[in-house]
């Protein structure tokens, strides 16, 4: 994805995906290369106007430090 919040405003109303994780590279991955990115649990609120604010249901802290992402979903 282009940006982290495609992949959350991709999933809004599929049938049958009740959530979707974005898991995001962080750091150095070759000796020349770093990546960064935020990693996200979205939720599919069924709504293809849903708000970013509405699907994150977890979201790293910074884009450039590992971090562990969690979230306890009911389905």
């Amino acid at each position: 994805m282009p940006r982290h919040e495609d992949f959350g405003r991709l999933l809004q109303g599929r049938e049958n995906i009740e959530v979707g994780v974005t898991a995001a590279l962080v750091g150095e991955t070759f000796r020349d290369r770093r990546a960064e990115g935020v990693s996200h649990i979205v939720a599919n609120r069924g709504s293809l106007g849903a708000n970013w604010t509405e699907i994150v249901l977890a979201e790293a802290s910074h884009p450039f430090v590992g971090d562990v992402v969690t979230a306890t979903v009911d389905i």
